[in-house]
Parts: structure tokens; sequence; C-alpha cells
């Protein structure tokens, strides 16, 4: 299994706050989980995007990924802001720049 944290900045406490800078391709579907989560007692995940399209932009990503199977989870943290901007700024910049 893959996953990973998204970044939610507001959302993370109210599901109506505006979006302002995150670009999510379905803003809709979005709330609806952090509603749901909020609503269900004890459910601490919720699948936001079953099939990765390629739709995803990497600064939505809040600190890295996961993956793992039975046993074992293996996490591979992304660099910092500031280390990206500063030793891989060719790369930050157009990966960071907002698209929608």
């Amino acid at each position: 299994m893959f996953f990973a944290e998204l970044l939610l900045n507001e959302l993370a406490n109210d599901p109506g706050a505006p979006l302002h800078n995150l670009p999510y391709p379905n803003p809709d579907h979005l709330r609806e989980c952090l509603i749901k989560l909020n609503k269900t007692k004890g459910k601490l995940t919720k699948t936001v995007l079953r099939f990765l399209r390629g739709d995803i932009s990497y600064r939505t990503i809040k600190n890295g990924f996961f993956i793992g199977e039975k046993k074992h989870l293996l996490y591979y943290p992304f660099p910092t802001v500031k280390e990206l901007e500063s030793k891989h700024f060719g790369w930050c910049r157009p990966a960071l720049t907002q698209h929608y």
C-alpha cells in the first residue's frame, strides 16, 4: 500500500474553509472526506484518491510518503521547502508553483 498525508492548511480544522492555494482537483470530494472524518468517532483516516492519475501536486503532500505491507512500513520523508529552495531550486520552483 502506498499513502501520503495531505497538506490541508485551514481545511484540517474547518472543511468549509477556502482552499486558497491548495491545488486539489476535486475539492468537494476532499471536503466530504473531511466532514466524514469529523463525524465518525474513532475514524482516523480516509482515502481521498483511490487511483493516482498524475493529478496530485507534489506540494499537496505534507511531509513524505509511506509504503507498507502486512508487517512492515517504510517512510520516505521529503526535504523541507527551505532545503529544496537552497539545494534543488531548479526542480523545486516548478514543483511548488500553483497549477490551479
